[in-house]
């Protein structure tokens, strides 16, 4: 996929019904969750690749809750569910997760601005692509 693409050129569409901006944790469970409800049109942007932002941390930083309590819906952590993750477990596990299938994440997007109307949401790429979102 490629932001900038149109529907007719086997890219990504220039309107989709929900925009999630960041493919973090937050990002990617909302898209998880927003696909069970029946929201098809969805696209999830972020400017790193995912699980980066995990990695670009110091070296020692561990959630301070287990496995079992920082799994996303639909993904069990590896290694048994009692031990806190680290920044190593957690990239690899977030890139695992947005390669689920039906979770649609586009990486080396950055949103430069977003203006809204009644029609729903314009964002607009660091390099002048553009997408509408109902939502």
């Amino acid at each position: 996929m490629s932001v900038g693409g149109g529907a007719g050129d086997g890219h990504r569409p220039d309107e989709v019904d929900v925009l999630v901006i960041g493919a973090g944790q937050a990002g990617l469970g909302t898209a998880y969750w927003l696909r069970r409800c029946g929201i098809e049109r969805l696209l999830v942007v972020d400017a790193q690749p995912v699980g980066q932002s995990w990695l670009d941390r110091w070296d020692s930083l561990r959630l301070f809750t287990p496995h079992r309590s920082s799994a996303l819906p639909g993904l069990a952590f590896p290694d048994g569910p009692h031990r806190a993750p680290s920044r190593v477990e957690m990239a690899p596990y977030l890139s695992a997760y947005a390669a689920h299938p039906g979770l649609p994440v586009e990486t080396g997007v950055r949103i430069s601005r977003l203006t809204g109307d009644p029609e729903g949401l314009m964002a607009w790429t660091s390099t002048g692509a553009s997408l509408r979102s109902a939502r």
